[in-house]
């Protein structure tokens, strides 16, 4: 008998344990979900304020890009002007740099050419005072600011004849 009682005892305080086991479970298990339940609002609200900051740097991003698009547009339209610049530039120096040889070449051959139209004036110049002097020296007195003074008539400046 007492084996017996002994063991209704030890069923009974087994199933009181059991009980109290499952007991537990469930309390733990209630809280678990409760604590999950704040857990899971706190990762909820978390994710909706890092969806809205995801939104903004996306859209922010998507700005960022284009605005780089455009202004890699610009500069490469900006490239092209200042090479089209540097190419009128570069057409203009030689422009002008052939220009000023021509310039020099022209007033070289005006230089010429009066030099020549003087020595055919100055002979015609020679022949015709000779003509007219009719053997008289080329030379006559010319008075400047009072003084008196011999200079050679120039054939060129047929006004100084004049004044003798």
């Amino acid at each position: 008998k007492m084996e017996h009682k002994f063991f209704e005892d030890k069923l009974r305080l087994q199933k009181e344990a059991d009980k109290r086991i499952t007991e537990l479970a469930e309390k733990a298990h209630e809280e678990a979900v409760q604590n999950l339940n704040d857990t899971t609002r706190t990762i909820f609200t978390e994710n909706v304020r890092m969806s809205e900051a995801l939104r903004y740097h996306v859209l922010e991003g998507e700005e960022l890009k284009a605005e780089c698009e455009r202004l890699t547009a610009r500069a490469q339209k900006l490239e092209e002007e200042k090479e089209l610049h540097d190419l009128i530039v570069k057409e203009k120096v030689v422009q002008v740099h052939k220009q000023a040889h021509q310039v020099t070449e022209l007033k070289d051959k005006v230089r010429e050419l009066l030099l020549s139209f003087m020595r055919v004036f100055v002979l015609f110049s020679f022949a015709s005072l000779d003509r007219l002097s009719g053997g008289r020296p080329l030379f006559c007195e010319v008075g400047s600011r009072g003084a008196a003074r011999r200079c050679f008539v120039c054939p060129c400046l047929l006004l100084v004849r004049s004044r003798c």
